[in-house]
Order: structure tokens, then C-alpha cells, then sequence
């Protein structure tokens, strides 16, 4: 309870003094209006005038002054919305996504939201044929276009994804990784014959990309990912990872004793760091199928990756049951099946190929 003066000191105490009302006299309760002052301003409860010039309207805090105001703002509308303390904002409201506005990509449309079209075939965007008009044997490409990257992958072939500054830099980067490609699969007695220059590929999706995109990994699936996950895709996913291990396997092997070469400023990762990489890099894909496994920090890394092709061998016959939910356990979206086979593939040969690449002769 509040302590303070006593009721009867309080009693006693003369009232204050009237506080004098700004512009003007005071007037009681009831009674009539004072005149207003001589050179006013044109409206009670305003500043009068001085010396007999005539003040411009003006608008006194608390709505009692001079001069029309103007109508309140709706709620919502330009200027509307909230501000930091809970009322209302005079900035608007911020930008879909929050944070400044991000300049428009490379290749068109805006940052931000789910992946959507942006040309190809009927879609706008420009001609999806390099060459002006479609090849013979077309391989269909979708793009994910970056800020500051653009990646152009292979639809039915996972795993063949490059990238490059501009859409023709990907495109071109792709058609140079054909054989590349094209000897994985060879290993593993699939058919594949890549095209000799850029004309022979159709882009089909152009899709926006994200941070993601833009550090250096393709993460924006294309819109073919969503259809169903068949039998018959689980044997093609399976039969394609199998000849992805087995070139990455005999990597290793030819790597093994020799240096990797290090970078411009002496970064890259050795050949036992890039295996414990590639197996937890592994264990967090599976994890977006809803699949969970476990590494062993003191198991071989031979027995690790085994255990960990067997998980994934395991989810993948799971996801053409029909049993990968399509949320997760705190209801966050999990990948497509299709899009979780493109990602193993494409970060398990973007470091076989960067084995080759700087692996040094003795």
C-alpha cells in the first residue's frame, strides 16, 4: 500500500493556482466561449497573431488547433502498418522477406519465395535453344539463377551440374563436364552420350535462387522433382549412385599417397578431410528424407561410407513404398525423393572431380 502525506494534510493544503490556457483566457466549465484573439490564426485553442499580422493556420499537438487536418491514414494502407513500439509505422510496411530490398538476379525476376518459373518453352524469358531452334536429341536443362551465380543442371541425368557467371558460362560448363559424366556412367554400364557443344541442350526452367545458390550449391529443385517417385526410379536412382560410389571409390584409391594441390591461398581440404566431409554432407541429406543415421567417429572411414550408401540405398526403397512423409517431425517440408538422389549425386562428384583436379603426381 501506497505510504505518503495523510488525508487530513491533504485536506488542509490550499488548492493550485489555475494554470493559464495557451492562447487565450481560460474559460470555466460551462460558461461562454472567450473571444478570440485579435490577428488570430483563425480557430480556438491556437496561437493568436502578434502585433496585429495575421498567422498561417496552424496545427496545435492534441487536434485543437488552427487549419484543417488532414484525414487519419487507413490502417493498412500507404504509410500503415506497425512500427517498432506497436503503433503506427510512416515508413509502410516492409518488403516481402523482410530486411532491404535485394536487386533482381542475373537472369530476371525478383529474390525470394518458392521456386517458380521464369522462361523456357511457352513460359517467356527467352528461347530455350542456343542454336535458334531445338536439336535432334535435346537434353532438357533447368537453370537456378543467383545473385551473383547461375547453375545449370541436367534433368533426367542427376548429379551433371555446373556453374558459371551467366546462363551461357553454366551452359557451357556443363557440355565441359559431358564426358566426365559420361565416363561415371560408362563405369557402371549405363548408356550416356553427351552433347559436343552447348546447342544441344533445351532449357525447360528457369528457377530463382537463393544464399544458397549464390556460396556455390545448387538448392532450388526443379519443378520434375514433385511428380511421384516410382519403382522404376528407385532401380535408376540406386543404379546411378552405385556407378557415382564406385568412380568416387576408385578416386580415392589413385589419390591415395599423392598430395592435393591447395588453392591461391593455400585452402582445400585433404583427402581424409574430404571423406569425412562427403559422409557428413550424407548423413544431413538423409535427414531431409526423414531418415536417421548414425556415424561413428572411431569407425574406418572405409566402413563409414558403406554403413552410410546402405542408408541411403534404404530410404531411397522406403520413398518408392510411399513411405517418406512429406513433413517432418516439427512439420518443416523434407526434399522429394528425386531431389534428395540430385543432391548426393551432384556433391559427390562436384569433389570426385575436384580430387582429379588437384591430386599431384609424386
Amino acid at each position: 500500500m501506497f505510504v505518503g502525506r495523510s488525508q487530513r494534510a491533504i485536506d488542509a493544503a490550499p488548492p493550485p493556482p489555475p494554470r493559464p490556457a495557451r492562447g487565450g483566457a481560460r474559460r470555466e466549465r460551462g460558461g461562454p466561449l472567450p473571444p478570440p484573439p485579435r490577428g488570430g490564426g483563425g480557430g480556438g485553442g491556437g496561437r493568436g497573431g502578434r502585433g496585429g499580422f495575421e498567422s498561417p493556420p496552424r496545427r496545435e499537438r492534441g487536434g485543437g488547433g488552427g487549419g484543417p487536418h488532414p484525414p487519419p491514414r487507413p490502417a493498412g494502407g500507404p504509410g500503415g502498418g506497425k512500427k517498432r513500439g506497436g503503433g503506427e509505422n510512416k515508413r509502410g510496411p516492409p518488403p516481402p522477406g523482410g530486411g532491404q530490398k535485394k536487386k533482381n538476379p542475373p537472369g530476371g525476376g525478383k529474390q525470394g519465395g518458392a521456386p517458380r518459373l521464369l522462361g523456357g518453352p511457352g513460359g517467356g524469358g527467352g528461347t530455350p535453344y542456343l542454336s535458334g531452334k531445338e536439336p535432334a536429341n535435346p537434353i532438357h536443362v533447368y537453370l537456378e539463377i543467383g545473385q551473383k551465380v547461375i547453375f545449370a543442371g541436367a534433368l533426367t541425368w542427376p548429379g551433371w551440374c555446373r556453374l558459371g557467371r551467366d546462363e551461357r558460362a553454366a551452359l557451357q560448363a556443363l557440355c565441359d563436364y559431358g564426358p566426365r559424366y559420361a565416363r561415371v556412367l560408362h563405369a557402371a554400364q549405363v548408356e550416356f552420350q553427351p552433347p559436343a557443344d552447348p546447342s544441344g541442350f533445351v532449357v525447360i526452367e528457369r528457377l530463382i535462387g537463393n544464399a544458397t545458390t549464390d556460396f556455390g550449391a545448387p538448392n532450388i529443385p526443379p519443378s520434375d522433382d514433385a511428380r511421384p517417385f516410382t519403382t522404376t526410379d528407385v532401380q535408376n536412382a540406386q543404379a546411378l549412385l552405385r556407378a557415382c560410389w564406385s568412380a568416387f571409390d576408385a578416386v580415392l584409391q589413385d589419390a591415395a599417397g599423392k598430395t592435393l594441390r591447395k588453392g591461391p591461398r593455400g585452402g582445400g581440404r585433404d583427402l581424409e578431410t574430404m571423406v569425412k566431409h562427403v559422409l557428413d554432407a550424407d548423413a544431413a541429406y538423409l535427414g531431409r528424407l526423414a531418415w536417421k543415421t548414425k556415424r561413428s567417429e572411431a569407425a574406418d572411414p572405409g566402413t563409414e561410407l558403406d554403413r552410410t550408401r546402405r542408408a541411403i540405398l534404404a530410404a531411397l526403397a522406403a520413398a518408392g513404398r510411399g513411405e517418406i512423409p512429406a513433413q517432418g517431425p516439427r512439420g518443416g517440408a523434407l526434399w522429394a525423393p528425386a531431389t534428395f538422389v540430385r543432391r548426393v549425386a551432384w556433391h559427390l562428384l562436384d569433389h570426385l572431380w575436384e580430387i582429379e583436379d588437384r591430386a599431384e603426381t609424386p
